[in-house]
């Protein structure tokens, strides 16, 4: 069975040694990119990386965001007098099991004592205090095609806030022939859509009559069938689809 955690805990600690640095607002060129953690040390020593579990970091314009294993984060970079420090401002609350908990742990907490950064060939290598992440790039990934590609939801947006999906995995797939079917994670559902000016329009949506486990699952039954139920800006980069209205979206990845 799966253990479940909390990470609020480890959030108001992470939080907490991010804030005040004292640096003014920059960001550092040698970040800039998307990074796959290859190797890392904290100051309990060397982590225990697992490819199931892969840890990213992703830097535009001075603004973070990555998988910490489990959760998403976010941030910012603060540089200045040849020093960063990245400032963790967010991470979702999705449990995982003991060892990925582990490892989002000691990550977070060693990104937070980040002091330095530089490149070695290609490599990114983040420094601080008994603390060395070393992460590669990225290959980018082509677009995928909106039509036809399988998509596993992956976060529910709220505003600027994404949080992490809960129970059973949500899916999402458009045909060419008009019709769409998916879950919202707790139950399934069909209907018809139409696409123009970058936009996806459901001309109706049917889901399966079906009761949610729990108060969770049912936010994010909900959220998913207001997203779909009307008219919602779409846009790909790469393996991920994100579905926007005006309270936030749905942010979906291709399928292996």
């Amino acid at each position: 069975m799966v253990r479940r955690r909390t990470v609020t805990a480890l959030l108001a600690v992470v939080l907490a040694g991010a804030v005040g640095c004292g640096h003014e607002p920059g960001a550092s060129s040698a970040l800039e990119g998307e990074w796959a953690l290859v190797a890392g040390t904290g100051a309990e020593g060397p982590f225990d990386l697992d490819d199931a579990d892969p840890v990213s970091l992703s830097v535009v314009d001075g603004e973070v965001r990555g998988t910490a294993a489990c959760n998403l984060y976010t941030g910012a970079v603060d540089a200045a007098d040849g020093g960063v420090r990245i400032n963790l401002d967010g991470v979702t609350a999705r449990g995982c099991d003991g060892p990925t908990m582990d490892l989002e742990m000691t990550y977070l907490a060693a990104l937070s004592a980040v002091g330095g950064a530089h490149r070695d060939g290609d490599a990114l290598v983040l420094t601080g205090s008994q603390v060395e992440l070393r992460f590669e790039v990225v290959p980018e990934v082509p677009d995928a095609e909106l039509v036809g590609t399988d998509w596993l939801l992956g976060s529910v947006i709220t505003g600027e806030t994404a949080s992490s999906t809960h129970s059973d995995p949500a899916t999402l797939r458009f045909a060419a022939d008009g019709t769409f079917t998916g879950s919202t994670g707790c139950r399934a559902f069909t209907g018809t859509w139409r696409e123009a000016d970058g936009r996806v329009e459901v001309v109706d949506l049917e889901p399966e009559e079906a009761t949610c486990d729990d108060e969770f699952a049912q936010r994010q039954d909900d959220r998913v069938l207001s997203t779909l139920g009307g008219e919602v800006e779409f846009e790909t980069s790469g393996d991920q689809l994100r579905l926007s209205d005006a309270d936030g979206g749905l942010g979906y990845r291709a399928e292996d």
